[in-house]
C-alpha cells in the first residue's frame, strides 16, 4: 500500500478553505459540529484519493491494550427496554420505524424481538437530572441507527423517513 505524502497537508489546506468561505456560519456551535461531519467525510475521501495501490496481503496490528480514563454521562437501558415492550404490545412486533425492517421476518427465530432503540435526545443535549421518556426513543434497524448519526446535527426519524421514500 503507497499513500501519497501530501495527504496531510491536503486536508489542512482542505479545511482550512472551508472555513474561509463559511466563517460567518462558525458562530454558530452545530455549524461547527457539520463542519466536523463534512470533515470527516472528506477525510476518507482524501484517503481514497491517495491510495494509489492496494495490496491484499496488506494487514494492521490491531488488539493492543490501552488504559482509557474519561467522564461519560450514563444512558439506563431499562427504558430502551420498556420502549420495546410498549411498541409490541400496541403493534403485535419490532421493527424499524424508518424503514420498516424488520429481524425476526428476515433471520428467523434469532431476530426475534431484536431492534435498536435511539434516543431521539441526544446524551449531550441533557441536563444533569434530565428524564428520558418512553416517547423519547425510537425503535430502528441497525442501518437506520448509524444513519441516524451520521451527521451532526443528528437527522431526526421523519428526517430520515423522508430521505428513504
Amino acid at each position: 500500500m503507497y499513500l501519497d505524502k501530501n495527504v496531510g497537508r491536503k486536508k489542512i489546506e482542505g479545511l482550512y478553505h472551508y472555513f474561509l468561505k463559511n466563517i460567518p456560519l462558525i458562530k454558530n456551535i452545530h455549524k461547527v459540529k457539520e463542519i466536523k461531519s463534512i470533515w470527516k467525510v472528506e477525510n476518507l475521501q482524501l484517503l481514497e484519493n491517495s491510495i494509489e495501490i492496494i495490496d491484499n496481503d496488506y494487514s494492521v496490528q490491531e488488539g493492543k491494550s490501552k488504559y482509557r480514563r474519561h467522564l461519560v454521562r450514563e444512558r439506563d437501558s431499562k427504558i430502551i427496554k420498556l420502549a420495546k415492550i410498549k411498541f409490541k404490545k400496541e403493534i403485535g412486533k419490532l421493527y424499524c420505524e424508518v424503514c420498516g425492517f424488520d429481524f425476526e421476518k428476515t433471520y428467523g427465530k434469532i431476530g426475534t424481538d431484536f431492534i435498536e432503540g435511539h434516543h431521539n435526545i441526544g446524551v449531550s443535549e441533557l441536563k444533569e437530572d434530565q428524564k428520558t421518556r418512553i416517547e423519547d426513543i425510537s425503535l430502528v434497524c441497525s442501518n437506520c441507527h448509524k444513519m441516524l448519526h451520521r451527521r451532526k446535527p443528528w437527522l431526526t426519524v421523519n428526517e430520515l423517513k423522508a430521505i428513504i421514500n
